[in-house]
């Protein structure tokens, strides 16, 4: 959350613009690219034209990963855009076990499952597991555990 005087109190996800008290423009930039979270922001000197109004912010990258995972267990992503994304099964040591999703893919919702083989076609012991996600500078990560 990022907080303005002006403005208020909102939610901030990749990209917002706001016209705050006396129309004065706002827009707020977030970047991870690096590992660190950045938070960007900029206003107007002057007010902002009457007819000019707020833009909804960019839906972020979503993972859902079920805390406890059984074979074939269901993972849901959302993606704002259109792009290139890979979703990636890691082991607790950081190796990769699977590869889900590599490619192309349009901004909408999908669902994928995993049923505990690995890229080398072997079955994953049980342990803790990471789901990762990247799609151009964004990654979103989520644990699990598999049974």
């Amino acid at each position: 959350r990022v907080t303005d005087n002006s403005v208020n109190d909102f939610a901030f996800l990749g990209r917002f613009f706001t016209i705050g008290a006396n129309r004065i423009g706002h827009i707020f930039f977030w970047n991870n690219s690096d590992g660190d979270d950045e938070i960007y922001h900029a206003q107007s000197n002057e007010p902002l034209s009457e007819g000019l109004e707020e833009v909804a912010p960019v839906s972020p990258v979503t993972l859902s990963v079920p805390s406890i995972l059984s074979s074939n267990s269901g993972i849901s992503y959302s993606l704002p855009e259109s792009g290139s994304i890979a979703l990636k099964v890691y082991d607790a040591s950081g190796s990769l076990v699977k590869t889900l999703v590599n490619g192309l893919h349009n901004a909408g919702q999908y669902n994928v499952s995993w049923n505990g083989i690995t890229d080398a076609g072997s079955k994953a012991t049980s342990g803790v597991y990471f789901f990762r996600i990247q799609t151009g500078n964004t990654s979103v990560s989520a644990k699990t555990i598999l049974k």
